[in-house]
């Protein structure tokens, strides 16, 4: 199995799908779905995609089509999505995830570093 220290397959489709997801301006998340391993020449390490779609805020979800879940994968958690109850579970969090983002247009002409929270904005976080 590839390390962390190395690419895997999906590594760049994963970047190039989660800076699109990104430029989209609304709920967002990249779903990787895993099958049997194959060959690829992708340029990019799981750990250095992660770290990217981190900074980006675009959460990760990766699904496995098997009955379980690898014992380890360079992409951490999997979800294995080969059984009903599996794909309910996987699908139930991904939706959690997505209904829990929200974006916000502030029409104006404000300069990003002038737009501050209320103290009693909880929960809230400004990104610039």
């Amino acid at each position: 199995m590839a390390g962390e220290g190395r690419p895997v397959p999906g590594g760049d489709a994963v970047a190039v799908a989660g800076l699109n997801a990104f430029e989209s301006f609304a709920r967002r998340a990249v779903l990787l779905v895993l099958g049997r391993a194959a060959e690829d020449a992708s340029t990019y390490t799981p750990a250095i995609v992660k770290r990217y779609l981190e900074l980006l805020r675009v959460p990760l979800f990766v699904w496995s089509l098997e009955d379980a879940p690898p014992e380890r994968s360079p992409w951490g958690e999997v979800a294995a999505v080969g059984t009903r109850i599996g794909l309910r579970t996987a699908y139930a969090r991904l939706r959690e995830s997505l209904d829990s983002q929200r974006v916000l247009w502030v029409e104006g002409r404000y300069l990003p570093q002038e737009i501050v929270l209320d103290p009693g904005a909880a929960g809230v976080e400004l990104v610039r």
